[in-house]
């Protein structure tokens, strides 16, 4: 399984950074099957009928799309983390959910999952913070160019 950065929100007002987390299925693990898909390759321009869309005409240009083969996450996870928080410290947290997901597949919700997941989170203080109503800046607050974004993990 892999673990990838996919987005990062900061607010330093608040000292908080939140993390989204993308796990992603390899071939050799259970499920894998589930989450690499063919998917259309939709040209730029987008669906070129008519607004509102007709639903028959819809899926026929649909199946004269080029296919591609795409690994879709199995799981996104969002947690709220320390903006000091180092990337071995990141790492760690990925590895230890990984292996959570892993012992627990395929009911990746069960609440053993979920309590398990909680208990080490909280050992790390991590989802602790606070975040003010007011000082949400929401899209400004996602950080493009974070060093840690796209950082991957393998377990």
């Amino acid at each position: 399984m892999i673990a990838k950065v996919e987005m990062i929100q900061q607010w330093p007002d608040e000292d908080v950074m939140r993390v989204r987390i993308n796990y992603y299925r390899e071939l050799a693990d259970l499920g894998y099957d589930e989450h690499h898909v063919q998917v259309p390759v939709i040209p730029e321009g987008g669906y070129p009928g008519k607004v509102p869309v007709d639903r028959k005409d819809y899926d026929e240009w649909i199946k004269g799309l080029p296919e591609v083969w795409q690994n879709n996450p199995c799981l996104n996870q969002f947690i709220q983390i320390s903006i000091d928080t180092t990337k071995a410290q990141l790492k760690d947290i990925m590895r230890e959910h990984i292996k959570r997901l892993k012992a627990n597949y395929p009911d990746v919700v069960n609440s053993t999952l979920r309590e398990g997941a909680k208990a080490y989170l909280d050992g790390l203080k991590i989802n602790k913070a606070k975040i003010k109503p007011k000082s949400l800046p929401w899209k400004d607050a996602v950080a493009k160019n974070h060093i840690l974004l796209g950082m991957e993990v393998k377990g």
